[in-house]
Parts: structure tokens; sequence; C-alpha cells
């Protein structure tokens, strides 16, 4: 018998663009957007976010064309919210800031949706600080919980079809408790937690 001996410690990187970019970052998020199964990073920042792609040699590659650079946003989360199997971007607004949803092209590109492809979803904003992703109601197709400050936190049920998914708001208190019970499907199989 033999023990597999790890050594549990990290080694900080101090050189390359994702430690040496400089901006004002709200939220992180790792996701392998290109499908080339190295994971990559995006930062949401009060500017324009950083997105960098993973080259696999241990350095990455910041992004500086396209949508996902040239606006910001708070927090930022990575899911395939259309299910064609690669990862799309959500970035939520801050100050003001309209939320924004990226659908990636499949080739490395993304495209920013309006609010006629992207329901009402983009066209909220407020002053947002994290964002996650997940199948609450177990339909196949991912949900939004926006978490927002000095304000009701938001939750989106998601739907696709071939031509518009669709995202609607249930709006939620701060503590977790709604004072009216939502429309739609009982949330059984994913509890949500906020921190304040």
């Amino acid at each position: 018998m033999a023990r597999l001996e790890i050594d549990p410690t990290f080694t900080k990187i101090t050189t390359g663009p994702i430690v040496t970019d400089g901006g004002s970052s709200w939220g992180v998020s790792w996701g392998d957007y290109d499908n080339d199964g190295l994971l990559d990073i995006v930062f949401g920042n009060e500017g324009p976010n950083f997105l960098y792609r993973n080259a696999g040699n241990g350095t990455f590659i910041r992004i500086t064309s396209g949508p996902t650079a040239s606006s910001g946003g708070a927090g930022q989360a990575c899911g395939d919210y259309d299910n064609d199997g690669d990862l799309d971007l959500f970035a939520v607004g801050w100050a003001g800031i309209q939320h924004r949803l990226y659908r990636n092209n499949g080739d490395g590109s993304f495209t920013n949706l309006t609010s006629q492809a992207a329901g009402s979803l983009v066209n909220s904003g407020g002053y947002a600080s994290a964002v996650s992703l997940g199948d609450f109601d177990n339909d196949g197709y991912l949900d939004v919980f926006i978490a927002n400050t000095a304000m009701t936190n938001e939750l989106y049920h998601g739907s696709f079809s071939a031509f518009l998914p669709l995202l609607l708001p249930v709006r939620f208190h701060a503590t977790g408790e709604s004072h009216k019970k939502a429309p739609g499907p009982t949330m059984t199989t994913m509890a949500i937690c906020t921190c304040s």
C-alpha cells in the first residue's frame, strides 16, 4: 500500500496580464468559453470587462475586441443558457447600468443580446453585486438569480425555444422571503442563500 502525498499549498502568480492589468473588479468567473478543454477567466469591472483566453501554457491572452471588452458589469457568471454546447456570459449592472447577456457564437466571439432576444432580463438593472446561474426547477434551462444592494433581489425563470429565450422576473426580498407566493414552478430541489 502507498499513500499519495500532495502538497496542499498555493504559489502566487505575479506575472501576466491577469495579475498586472488594473481595474475596479467586482466579480470573477471561470469557464471554457471556446471549448478547447482549458478554463478561461472573466472579470467584471466598473469599466470594461476583462476576458482572458487560456493559452494552455500557463499564460492568458486578454480579449480586446467584441462586446465583452467594450462594456462593464459587476458580477459575472458563465453558463449555457441556450443549450447549444458552449458557455454564454451574463454580466449584471451596477449604478443603473443594465444587465447584459452575451450569447456565445461558437467561434470565440459573443453577441450582446437585446431585449427582443433575451426578454426583460436585459431591460433590468440597478445595484447588482453578484449573479448565479442554476436550474432551480429542473426543466433543463438555466435560471438567473441576481443579488442587489439596497433593493430587492431578482430571480428570472429561463426557458428556450428555437427563436427566443423567455426570461420572466420574479422579485424576492433580500431576506429570501417574498410577501406573495411567486407564480410558476415551486422550488423543491435548489435553495438560494444570500449573505449581507
